[in-house]
């Protein structure tokens, strides 16, 4: 069962663009071993605006359900996701 999602979008116009074809525009952590019951964590990088979209889709499940997640776990799911954003705009000096 899926109890969580968070997902982040920020414009980072100082990245780095990839010529087309030389890596992929994604990539996906899966958590094999830790405290949640599952997290899948997809990293998405577009062109976009001559910078870069960068966006963060997390689903998770936490031990305990839905209740220990609405009480425990959310808040600080999306704090984790809101600094993440702080962080990449100041280092990549996004006008977003």
């Amino acid at each position: 069962m899926i109890i969580g999602c968070a997902s982040t979008v920020c414009r980072c116009a100082g990245a780095r663009k990839s010529p087309a074809g030389i890596r992929p525009n994604s990539f996906n952590d899966e958590q094999r071993r830790g405290p949640y019951r599952r997290w899948s964590h997809t990293h998405t990088f577009l062109d976009k605006d001559g910078g870069t979209l960068c966006r963060d889709e997390v689903v998770y499940a936490v031990p305990g359900g839905a209740l220990v997640n609405w009480i425990f776990v959310r808040h600080d799911v999306k704090k984790i996701f809101a600094y993440r954003a702080t962080v990449l705009k100041k280092q990549f000096d996004a006008k977003n």
